[in-house]
């Protein structure tokens, strides 16, 4: 006699890059194991991959998520964590308040709170924000505009195995999320059709205020975000805090 089969429901999410809802079905045991490991070890890489693997598992493979921006896949692995774990993430944040402490002989001492605190946030009131200035058209000069793509899980995966320690938005990156680049004429080069050394050399010509006009892209881009004040409930300070993108929201 074969074991009884365990039904498990099934949800929807509306994503920003897809108009149908996206079903999904709450992870198991095998797939919370695939995240917990993927959390404690200290490459990034290993944390996309993770993600990615327990939203193909648990979406009946019916989107790609290989195509998805990379605020999709996040925003979908939170509501996946919602209901197959709980609706609250709980972090741990310390207070950075200076406290100023009166001695008995009138001098005074100052010295962070440190505080330990906990924070709990509501997984369902996390949204994907845009900021009202952003666009993925970005002009370069009167006659050249660069179309942008958002950057996938994958891309980014691939990426962040091969970063170095630079700080400043490396070429490949911006190279690799280029959709199309349009003259003042209409003629339309699309990315597809060159190389990754052609599209290199063609950011690599760019000036310094060119390329920032093209990070503008990356640091608007759609992102997961959630506000609440913060209050110490030792020293009674309160502060705004912002937390903004998957990591975040698992330190």
């Amino acid at each position: 006699m074969s074991l009884p089969i365990v039904t498990t429901p099934i949800y929807t999410a509306q994503l920003k890059s897809i108009k149908q809802p996206v079903r999904y079905r709450p992870y198991t045991v095998k797939e919370e194991k695939i995240f917990l490991m993927a959390k404690e070890a200290t490459d990034a890489k290993d944390m996309e991959t993770a993600v990615a693997q327990i939203i193909r598992n648990c979406t009946f493979n019916e989107i790609d998520v290989d195509k998805l921006p990379s605020f999709d896949i996040e925003y979908l692995f939170l509501q996946l964590r919602a209901k197959s774990v709980n609706n609250l993430v709980e972090l741990q944040y310390q207070c950075e308040n200076v406290v100023t402490s009166t001695l008995d002989d009138g001098t005074t001492t100052q010295k962070k709170c440190h505080a330990a605190v906990k924070v709990s946030i509501p997984v369902d009131e996390i949204t994907i924000t845009t900021p009202e200035n952003h666009t993925n058209i970005v002009k370069i000069t009167d006659e050249l505009t660069i179309e942008f793509q958002y950057p996938t899980i994958k891309l980014i995966s691939e990426l962040l195995s091969k970063r170095t320690s630079d700080p400043t938005l490396s070429t490949d990156i911006i190279a690799a999320t280029i959709k199309s680049i349009v003259e003042s004429d209409g003629t339309v080069h699309e990315a597809r059709d060159y190389t990754k050394v052609e599209l290199e050399e063609f950011i690599d010509a760019l000036t310094l205020r060119q390329i920032d006009a093209c990070q503008v892209f990356f640091s608007s881009m759609p992102s997961l975000k959630y506000e609440t004040t913060f209050t110490c409930s030792k020293c009674g300070y309160t502060e705004q805090l912002v937390f903004e993108g998957l990591a975040d929201f698992f330190d």
